[in-house]
């Protein structure tokens, strides 16, 4: 599925950003860094609401893997705090379980 993904445009990639996110929830599972790796070309500007959205369900959810997930991707794709709306939500990131 990901490389399907991978060859469409990035505005049909936009429509699969749920689908990019429950991929972070275990960084053992094979797709983690290519979801990673898609999320990243789609641009931090796009993604920062999603990133805040999915990592309140997790904390909800109690899945501290998931928040580490989402975690990996802010490190790495340079998401910051002052990049978020809700900037207390950023601390939830302590939560992460690895």
């Amino acid at each position: 599925f990901i490389e399907l993904i991978k060859g469409l445009e990035i505005s049909q990639q936009e429509q699969l950003i749920p689908f990019l996110f429950e991929c972070l929830q275990d960084p053992n599972w094979p797709i983690f860094e290519q979801a990673i790796s898609e999320l990243k070309k789609i641009g931090r500007d796009k993604i920062t609401k999603y990133v805040e959205l999915y990592l309140k369900k997790a904390y909800k959810e109690e899945d501290y893997m998931w928040v580490g997930g989402i975690k990996c991707l802010v490190e790495n794709i340079g998401i910051k705090q002052s990049d978020f709306i809700d900037k207390d939500l950023f601390r939830l990131f302590e939560y992460s379980d690895f």
